[in-house]
């Protein structure tokens, strides 16, 4: 498939407990629109390979005018050709935007037509003669069902609509009664086997199509998990060296800013509330980073206390340095918790940050998270709840630890 279609709703692999039995409709009205689209683009190609293959059937039928005697060949051959305009209009209207929504009684229509043809054809010659275009009837009937790629229940409707066409012109035409009963039971027949044939054939289809966006869905789940830190729903550290080699890889003219974070005093709420609590301490610190950045800024959980934010777009370290303020201000908000045993646990802790603009000389994802991993240190060891700036342009670090 061309696009991965949402499958949110889908419950079960089995296609009988999502579709309904005699339409096929897949219960889920967002997963059939979806397979609607998908539909189109197959019977797109599918239908103008039908039509072309149809009417050149339909002319090679026609060497049968020349083997009768009487025929008046002018009145048939405006049936062929009209039938035959209805196959080009259709074939054109193929390449329509229109067809991607509407198809089905476009299609259905060139099928009453072509059958309907061959019908006029039977009426004009009468006797013995028409009875040799009943064969052509039925191969319509079959082309209808089998290789024109209508939906099963449209296609039994046009196949049930020319039979009920045919039955009301034997009225016109003086067959014998044994004959009548042979032909409607084969039009009867033809329109049970093309029926059922249809029927599988699309259940099978829509089988394919389902199985098919279950195995994207869950592919898709696998690709969000390898990328999503699954304590914090954060994007995790993957996902943060991708998004560094693509901005490396983009334009070098636009720079932007890291800023790497280490939670501090984090390990003493562990140790004295447990691993519960803690988690649920990452999680509040986690939003508060998340609320404390741009919507188009990314925040990523490294592992453990620490996080990595992405500013895009930051031409030097002015913008990074409001956002590290305004993240030590809301990280370092007491937190109030509730432990598993219904405890109300309060605390406090601060950050140390790390401030790197790139891209820079022979920057790569490796230099880019080691540098602002030094400065983070740096901020560290001058007494925590700070930041430091690394400066690339000296390949050192700034030498000013910064205090929030």
């Amino acid at each position: 498939m061309s696009q991965l279609p949402d499958t949110s709703e889908i419950e079960s692999p089995t296609p009988t407990s999502s579709t309904y039995p005699f339409t096929l409709r897949f219960k889920s009205n967002l997963l059939e629109q979806t397979y609607l689209r998908f539909y189109a683009q197959w019977l797109r190609g599918q239908s103008r390979i039908a039509i072309i293959i149809g009417m050149t059937l339909f002319v090679m039928d026609g060497l049968i005018d020349l083997s009768l005697p009487n025929a008046d060949l002018r009145r048939i051959w405006a049936l062929r050709l009209a039938v035959l305009v209805v196959g080009f209009l259709g074939l054109v209207y193929t390449h329509s935007s229109r067809f991607q929504r509407h198809n089905q009684l476009p299609m259905a229509v060139i099928s009453i037509i072509a059958a309907s043809g061959l019908i006029g054809i039977q009426l004009t010659l009468g006797g013995d003669e028409a009875i040799r275009y009943f064969p052509s009837l039925l191969i319509a009937t079959f082309w209808a069902y089998l290789f024109l790629g209508m939906r099963f229940t449209s296609a039994l409707g046009t196949g049930l609509f020319i039979a009920l066409i045919y039955n009301l012109s034997l009225r016109y035409q003086h067959l014998s009664g044994a004959l009548l009963l042979d032909q409607n039971f084969d039009l009867f027949a033809t329109n049970v086997i093309g029926g059922f044939s249809s029927y599988f054939s699309e259940r099978q289809r829509r089988t394919l199509f389902h199985q098919q966006c279950l195995i994207d869905r869950e592919r898709l789940v696998h690709r969000q998990l390898a990328l999503e830190d699954e304590l914090t729903q954060l994007p995790n550290r993957r996902h943060l060296e991708q998004s560094l080699e693509h901005l490396l890889a983009a334009d070098p003219g636009r720079r932007h800013s890291g800023l790497f974070i280490d939670i501090d005093h984090f390990k003493p709420i562990n140790d004295r509330f447990g691993h519960e609590v803690g988690d649920i301490a990452l999680r509040i610190l986690a939003r508060r980073i998340r609320q404390s950045i741009r919507d188009g800024d990314v925040v990523c959980r490294l592992g453990g206390d620490e996080f990595f934010v992405i500013l895009l777009d930051t031409q030097d370290t002015d913008a990074a340095v409001q956002v590290a303020d305004k993240l030590l201000s809301a990280l370092q908000q007491p937190l109030a918790i509730e432990s598993p045993g219904g405890k109300q646990v309060h605390c406090t802790v601060s950050a140390s940050l790390g401030i790197i603009t790139f891209p820079f000389e022979r920057a790569t994802v490796t230099t880019i998270l080691k540098r602002a991993d030094q400065a983070m240190y740096r901020a560290k060891a001058a007494g925590r709840s700070g930041y430091t700036v690394f400066d690339p342009a000296l390949d050192e670090l700034d030498q000013t630890p910064v205090h929030g």
